[in-house]
Formats: structure tokens, sequence, C-alpha cells
């Protein structure tokens, strides 16, 4: 059993400016550590205003009652991937940047860093930074509709692409201008070739994680801030993306408040005047049980793209719903957790909010070992409504859109273009032009099939 204390004195400022990523990974790093190779007792962390040849200096102290470290191994610690061997388990293996990162990292911010510590009798880590004197940001209402003061380029890095669209949609809204690409090899691929002012990651992904991509992106950009969308919302979940170099974590659901109030940490932001249509909302407003359309309405301006994005979860899981079992009676925890993972993150950006919260009870199960099989009957139950739902009262809405006069042809050719210049591509041209010509050029260009996806541009033009 081991305890937290923490301890600020009543003379450190309320507000100060500091490097924030910087100082979130030093800390996170010497905290995780202590937590780790503490089996009882105590992790202390402290924080004093100190003044040193007339420089103000915050000293962050970090102490346990852990296992400690002998005096031959003080001496290297901070040597690169330096750890001292003795009998470690797993769960004590690793430790987040190293301290030889750390080190560099406080000398960066033009601090010092100390240690105290005994073999069997815990350590003290003591952290000095200068700092600047801050004040309180102007606190914003952001139930109101904000936006962009001046339009931002983002990288969004999501595999799922009915949370691409949720995602491109609240973030174009808000004013920010999207590329996206569906894993981290991709994202580290795109940083390096354009200039973004922000990074949107997801966690979970094929070919390379989240958490991998910001590790790599940081040894070149210390700077750009990367922001974490992901259903993971466990403590740990979001304390691991700030070891590993992220500024911060939006949840899925995606909020369009919680999403503004995250990114006005970064940019300046503005009321946007326009407001929604009070017909429509009037209209479809209380008239569903399971799905909180309310909700959906206030995030897109466009009716159609939101009946589509049902029609899209409609169509992929009719059949796909039923899948749970199959992964159940494996056995596989792994498998099903990353079955619930996906299921729990798209009904939660679709306002599906009852099946959202029983997928977040069972997924809670599954993780502390319990068995989750009295719970599938209800599961399907609830699914069966929400697609029913959909059918009924959302696919049955009259889009009653006018769809603008594009030359298609013109579009294919500057899709083309951008393919063999390897130029960053806005998914809603392709989508467009699969609406119109019936194909599937998107789904092509996602999975990097571009000999194919340049074959089929030639027969359409």
């Amino acid at each position: 059993m081991k305890k937290l204390k923490i301890n600020i004195d009543k003379k450190v400022p309320e507000y100060i400016k500091s490097d924030e990523l910087r100082l979130n990974q030093v800390l996170s790093n010497i905290v995780s550590n202590a937590i780790k190779f503490t089996e009882k007792g105590y992790i202390s962390i402290g924080l004093k205003k100190k003044v040193i040849n007339k420089v103000e200096f915050l000293r962050f102290e970090v102490s346990d009652t852990g296992v400690g470290m002998s005096q031959d191994f003080l001496k290297t610690m901070f040597d690169k991937f330096t750890q001292e061997e003795e009998v470690y388990t797993k769960k004590q293996m690793g430790t987040g940047l190293g301290l030889s990162i750390v080190k560099k990292i406080v000398g960066k911010m033009k601090g010092k860093i100390n240690v105290i510590s005994n073999k069997g009798m815990g350590s003290i880590f003591s952290i000095y930074l200068p700092f600047k004197y801050g004040e309180k940001k102007e606190e914003k209402d952001y139930r109101k509709h904000y936006k962009l003061k001046t339009t931002k380029k983002a990288l969004l890095v999501e595999d799922n692409e009915i949370n691409q669209i949720v995602a491109i949609n609240l973030l174009e809204k808000i004013g920010f201008d999207i590329d996206v690409v569906s894993n981290g090899k991709e994202a580290i691929e795109y940083h390096n070739e354009n200039n973004y002012d922000i990074i949107f990651m997801d966690i979970q992904m094929p070919v390379m994680d989240g958490l991998e991509a910001t590790n790599i992106i940081r040894q070149k950009d210390i700077k750009i801030p990367i922001v974490a969308m992901s259903a993971s919302v466990f403590k740990e979940d979001i304390a691991e993306c700030k070891i590993n170099g992220m500024n911060d974590h939006i949840p899925k659901p995606l909020e369009q408040e919680v999403i503004l109030e995250k990114i006005n940490k970064y940019f300046d932001l503005e009321l946007d005047v326009e407001t929604l249509s009070d017909t429509y909302k009037e209209k479809t407003q209380n008239n569903l049980k399971t799905i909180d359309l309310e909700k959906m309405l206030e995030q897109y301006k466009k009716k159609e793209d939101l009946i589509d994005l049902y029609e899209g979860f409609y169509n992929d899981y009719i059949e796909k719903k039923n899948n749970i079992i199959e992964i159940y009676e494996k056995e596989n925890n792994k498998e099903l957790l990353g079955y619930l993972h996906k299921v729990k993150g798209l009904t939660g950006n679709l306002r599906i909010m009852g099946l959202y919260s029983l997928i977040v009870e069972m997924e809670k199960e599954v993780i502390e070992g319990k068995d989750i099989g009295y719970k599938i009957n209800e599961y399907l139950i609830l699914f069966e409504e929400v697609l029913n739902e959909i059918k009924l009262n959302i696919l049955t809405i009259d889009k009653k859109v006018e769809k603008e006069d594009i030359n298609y042809k013109d579009l294919l050719k500057e899709i083309k273009r951008k393919i063999e210049n390897f130029e960053c591509m806005d998914l809603k041209q392709l989508i467009t032009i699969d609406e119109k010509c019936k194909k599937n050029l998107k789904e092509l260009y996602l999975k990097g099939d571009y000999e194919k996806l340049l074959k089929e541009i030639d027969l359409i033009i």
C-alpha cells in the first residue's frame, strides 16, 4: 500500500509562464518512476519558490520510500539507457523518457536536477527551474460558438472513417484547414513535409500507434502542439500521453466545447456569430430515445452530412453488431477490448449515449478481469434499438440539398495531379467524386493503392 502526498508552498505564484510540454514530460517521468519503484510507503510531491543569486526558481521535489539506488549507480544514472540491474519485476521495468533525456530537457529549460538516494531507503529528486510570472487567462463560455481568429493548418491522425468525418466537421467549423492520415507512420511523413500549427492524434492505430509517432516527432520538433483524441480516458492513459510528449488529451466522444477549451491554450478565439436553424432544430429534437441528435445538430451545419454519417454506421453495423459473440467466445480479452474500444469511439462520436455508456461499463469489467457474458444480450438488444431508430427516424429525413454544379473532370484532374506529386489530399474531394460516379476512390486512397486509384480516375475522365 502506498500513498501520494502533495505540498505546495503558499509563496508559489498561482500563474506562471513556462514550457508546459517540457515541464509535463519531466514531472510525469520522475513521478511515474517514483510510483513504479515504491511498493509501500509514500510518494511526496512538493513545490516551493526559491531565490538563488537573485534569480527566482521553482523547486519541484519528488521523494519516495521505494527501493532507492546505490552510490555507484548514482554516478551513471543520467547516462543513456542506464538502469540499475537488480531484481525488478516487469511492472518496474521501463522509465518513460529515461533520466538522461530528463536531464537534457531540464538543461534546455536552464534548470538543474539533483538526486539524493540510498539503497533500500528511497530517493529524493530536486528540480530547479527558472520561471516568469503569468496572469489568469480570460475565461470563455465555450457553450457559445467560438472559432479561430485566423485559419490554422492541422493534421488529423485517425484510422476510423466515421471518426475522421466527425472530427473534420468539428475542426473545420472551428476554422482549421485539415489534412487527414490514418496511422502514425503517415503522420511522421506528413509532419516532415508540411508546416502544421497543431496535430490531433489518435492513440490506437494500425501500422504505428499515436504514442510511438509522437515520440519520433518530438525528436525533431518540441514546439508543435500534439493533442490526443482518444476513447482511452482512464487517468493512466492520459498520463501516458503526456509522458510520451503529447500536450493535451481530448476524450471521445468529441465535444465542441472541450475542443475549444483545449485549443484556446495555443490559439486566439473569437465569437462566431453564426447560429443554428431554430426551425430544423425544433423539428428534430425530442423524437429520438437512444441518440442525442440535438447535440449533433449543434455541431453540423449541413444536415445531409449528418444523415450520411448515420447511414454509414447503419450499413456497417447491421451485420457487424453480432461480431461480439464470436470474439467473446474466443476468450481473448485483448481482441475483445479492441472491439469494444472501436465501437465505443464510434457510438460516442455519434452521440448514441445509451449504447456508449453500456460499452464503457463492459470495457471496465473486462479490464478488471470480470466476465461480461451476462451483458452481451443487453448489448445486442440495445444495438438493435439504435439501428432501428436510425433507419426509421434519421435515414427517412429528406436531405433536400441542391448539389453544387461542379466540374467533375477538372476536379479529377486536380486529384490526379496531387497524387502524382505526393501532395496532401482533401478527402472531401474524393467523397464528392464517389457520390457522383458510384466509385470507391476514397477507400483506394486510404489503403495506399495509388496505382489502381490513378487507373480508376483515368477511366472516369
